[in-house]
């Protein structure tokens, strides 16, 4: 069960155009129903109060599987719950992987391990810890609401969730194999959401989804909408990086291999790497942005092949040079390129990217650049006290009122809190730098007082 660091890793020693679907995922044994609910009443034992009914799971996945729950209020929700001890494995696979890349092709050409240790182990950390998600699937839903309805991201809710558990909306759309058999204006319909979204991702809004593979994305039919599920792993590009994606297509088209060297370095490439191919690097770039480039529509594996032709094993030099999150975008990219090709449907990414640029593919006018980042989301704060399973406070509040924390809960008690542990700064300022976005701030026990806190955000009820 590698997870998607690993993948990524992978990636580096497999395909330049970020084809992966030879790689393989080993199955974890699902839970049974008993031993989730276990989980559920020692990590969300809100959630088991409030719950009704739990069905077997309708999903699983290399981390966690998903459960639908009926709440007592009726409304059903998905439940994620991750598997135990998955972090043990993962971090056994994780350093696995980086061994094999200190041998080989990797070692001969230079790769900075050390920093693919680092950068991936974080990402890790991040995939295993479901509260981390669902700050990251909060901030999609507030960056890209200028796409709803035709875009769905479910809503999270952490009053319910743990780092082990996610509880989010339930929502059903058809997957890739029930796409296929629709007609062809509705396959190009969702073609078309999923490479708008892809291409507003990196273009314009700066925040992407790295797991587009055909489990994490679906189509309604009727609404014609475009459903996103597990936010586990995500990029957030600075201005900066997207500006450079920018001048990268201008100095593609231009073939200006002086364009392309800088714009990858401002990308984070190691130019005394990419030295070595330096005139080769307009036409290899035109290779891997041909599909971006060009009306018709052409293949990952073709794009391969002529990457093989134009480098030979000179393309390590390339591999070995850029960051580790390129290899998360590079994996995005293609997975949203091969489920267009798999829905069997022609589109133009060339007018929909100049769409999305809102102007002819050609030269930048820095001036005119239209980068949007997320803004602070209409988000609510919620406290709640309670004794014995009796609920003694319930507040509502702006999200805003988490900057007065310590004025919430009594003085005593806040700073016998602190001392069983809870670091409320902390929390504090995870919830600032997040944009008040939806997550639980903090959740403990005064064992003098036998009351339970739990402070969390959430979309106003």
């Amino acid at each position: 069960m590698p997870g998607l660091p690993a993948k990524a890793l992978q990636l580096l020693s497999a395909r330049l155009d970020g084809d992966d679907s030879l790689l393989t995922t080993p199955s974890p044994e699902a839970l049974v129903l008993g031993e989730v609910l276990a989980i559920l009443k020692a990590e969300t034992p809100y959630l088991v109060d409030n719950m009704d009914e739990i069905e077997p799971a309708f999903a699983t996945a290399s981390l966690g599987q998903v459960h639908r729950v009926r709440l007592k209020s009726r409304k059903v929700i998905a439940v994620k719950v991750l598997y135990p001890d998955v972090d043990l494995e993962l971090k056994k696979q994780l350093q696995l992987l980086l061994g094999a890349f200190r041998f080989g092709p990797p070692r001969m050409y230079g790769l900075n391990v050390a920093e693919y240790d680092e950068y991936f182990s974080e990402k890790f950390a991040q995939e295993v810890d479901y509260l981390a998600e669902a700050r990251t699937q909060a901030l999609f839903l507030d960056t890209y609401s200028d796409l709803s309805p035709g875009l769905v991201i479910p809503q999270v809710y952490p009053q319910f969730s743990s780092a082990r558990v996610l509880a989010q909306d339930y929502e059903e759309s058809l997957h890739l194999d029930e796409i296929k058999l629709l007609p062809e204006a509705e396959r190009t319909d969702c073609a078309q959401q999923l490479v708008t979204f892809m291409l507003l991702s990196v273009f314009k809004k700066g925040l992407i989804h790295c797991d587009l593979h055909r489990a994490n994305w679906g189509y309604r039919r009727e609404s014609r909408q475009l459903v996103l599920y597990d936010f586990g792993s995500a990029i957030q590009l600075s201005s900066s990086q997207i500006l450079a994606f920018h001048e990268l297509l201008s100095a593609t088209q231009a073939r200006d291999n002086a364009g392309c060297l800088s714009s990858l370095e401002s990308l984070g490439f190691d130019v005394a790497k990419l030295m070595k191919i330096h005139d080769r690097l307009a036409e290899l770039c035109s290779r891997l942005l041909s599909p971006l480039l060009s009306s018709s529509q052409a293949k990952s594996a073709a794009i391969g092949v002529e990457i093989e032709e134009l480098l030979g094993a000179d393309k390590w030099h390339f591999r070995v040079s850029g960051s580790p999150w390129f290899l998360l975008l590079m994996r995005s990219v293609n997975f949203a390129l091969r489920g267009v090709e798999e829905l069997r449907v022609q589109v133009d990414l060339k007018a929909m990217l100049e769409s999305v640029l809102q102007r002819p593919l050609g030269g930048i006018d820095r001036r005119a650049m239209d980068v949007e980042f997320p803004a602070r989301p209409m988000t609510q704060l919620f406290v709640s006290v309670s004794e014995k399973g009796r609920e003694l406070v319930a507040l509502e509040l702006p999200a805003v009122a988490i900057d007065e924390l310590e004025s919430l809960i009594p003085e005593e008690t806040y700073r016998r809190l602190i001392d069983l542990g809870h670091n409320l700064e902390d929390a504090k300022k995870r919830v600032q730098q997040s944009h008040y976005s939806s997550q639980i701030v903090f959740e403990g026990a005064d064992p003098v007082k036998g009351r339970h806190y739990k402070v969390w955000i959430a979309n106003k009820k």
